[in-house]
């Protein structure tokens, strides 16, 4: 359940800060283009570290149920800025 929160929280924001919608239509009982960015831009900053947890959830999790961590996982790494490595 809580991985399904998590995913559409990201997935619901990154629709709304990537929408091409006036943004009188986004206001209808949504938050704004601008702060859906800096929510995707905090939700960023955390997504190394909800990874790492989820991750391990997933490998502690038996194989018929791990879908949802999945699918909230991909949600993450959809948003995760990469690391350059020198």
């Amino acid at each position: 359940m809580l991985c399904r929160a998590l995913q559409t929280l990201v997935d619901s924001t990154k629709s709304i800060a990537t929408s091409q919608e006036p943004e009188d239509l986004i206001a209808q009982g949504r938050i704004s283009k601008v702060e859906a960015k800096r929510s995707i831009t905090h939700l960023t900053t955390l997504s190394a570290n909800l990874l790492a947890v989820l991750f391990n959830i997933y490998n502690e999790t038996v194989p018929q149920f791990r879908g949802t961590i999945l699918a909230c996982i991909d949600s993450f790494l959809s948003i995760t800025e990469p690391k350059v490595s020198k």
